[in-house]
């Protein structure tokens, strides 16, 4: 490992957190609830479906990073793949909830 390989780390995890808090906020904007203000309340649901996709994400940017040889092409698959994950919740929502969206809290009669 060169000094060059370690001066890079700090740039790709800081790259890709960014990534991560942009995607993440774009995400939020999906849903008719508000994420972080129900993440606040204590709403677990919200909390768990953020967790799940924060961690899907972070893994496709680990792994895209560990394949990839420049950092574009790493950040560039992360967002190509956020852009799959939407695409099939969007298709998930639109088969399985009917208008495409989640009702939080509602009952169904």
């Amino acid at each position: 490992m060169t000094w060059t390989d370690l001066l890079q780390i700090p740039v790709w995890t800081a790259a890709g957190a960014v990534l991560l808090f942009v995607l993440m906020y774009l995400d939020s904007l999906t849903t008719k609830y508000h994420d972080f203000q129900e993440m606040k309340d204590g709403n677990i649901a919200v909390t768990t479906r953020f967790v799940m996709k924060l961690g899907a994400q972070a893994y496709i940017l680990a792994q895209s990073i560990g394949q990839a040889t420049y950092m574009w092409e790493a950040l560039a698959i992360s967002v190509a793949s956020f852009i799959t994950l939407l695409v099939l919740e969007w298709l998930f929502r639109r088969t399985f909830c009917g208008n495409g969206r989640y009702t939080i809290g509602a009952r169904h009669s």
